[in-house]
């Protein structure tokens, strides 16, 4: 139990850290890019143990043990109280305007596995390195003393589509998180994977759930 508390804190750490990207138009001076074809952006939905977005292209099959949150559930577990609701309990998006998008969270209990789905609307035009760096400085440890070492970094392809990626792990539990990110239009779309008991074969694993809707 201990163990996944440790590993709650840390995503909700990672996820808030992520979400303060809302800070880009302060961080960057220099736009750069082109006009970009417009997709309209969707959610997620899921249809018992699956998950399926159109807007990704992706579909997740939920494995044994394994829960998915509702969206009062996230709203809950990411402090974003119920205002954000309806009176359905799911979340009242604009979904064109809305800068940051929690669209789906599920979760391992026992072990404390998770992957988590976010959109965050881009309000200036930035490059992917650009937008990975600002996203590192959100995460990086403030000393060499905190328990968080980057340890990989580089392209992974999720569901026939090439993702951009860091991958960080906590000293104190061996756990380790991967940011997988691609732009869709406006949007910059992140898998976040929480890997508790990584292997060299585990966060494999993990992607494997994962596959093309077309």
């Amino acid at each position: 139990m201990k163990k996944l508390l440790c590993m709650m804190f840390a995503l909700l750490i990672s996820i808030s850290l992520l979400t303060g990207c809302s800070t880009l138009q302060e961080k960057i001076s220099d736009v750069v890019g082109g006009d970009k074809d417009k997709v309209s952006v969707t959610r997620g939905t899921w249809a018992d143990d699956t998950y399926s977005n159109e807007y990704m292209d992706i579909s997740f099959t939920q494995p044994e043990g394994w829960n998915h949150s509702t969206d009062e559930q996230m709203a809950g577990l990411f402090s974003l109280g119920s205002s954000a609701l309806t009176e359905e309990g799911t979340f009242d998006y604009d979904l064109e305007k809305e800068q940051n998008i929690y669209d789906m969270f599920c979760m391992e209990p026992l072990s404390g596995d998770s992957i988590a789905i976010m959109y965050e609307k881009l309000l200036v035009d930035v490059t992917m390195e650009q937008y990975l760096d600002i996203v590192k400085v959100q995460v990086a440890p403030e000393d060499s003393n905190d328990d968080m070492n980057f340890i990989d970094e580089g392209t992974v392809t999720i569901a026939g589509e090439e993702y951009n990626f860091f991958e960080i792990e906590y000293i104190s539990t061996g756990a380790r998180q991967t940011y997988a990110i691609r732009q869709i239009s406006d949007h910059m779309t992140v898998i976040l994977i929480t890997d508790t008991s990584p292997d060299d074969t585990s966060k494999a694993t993990i992607i494997e759930y994962f596959s093309a809707l077309k």
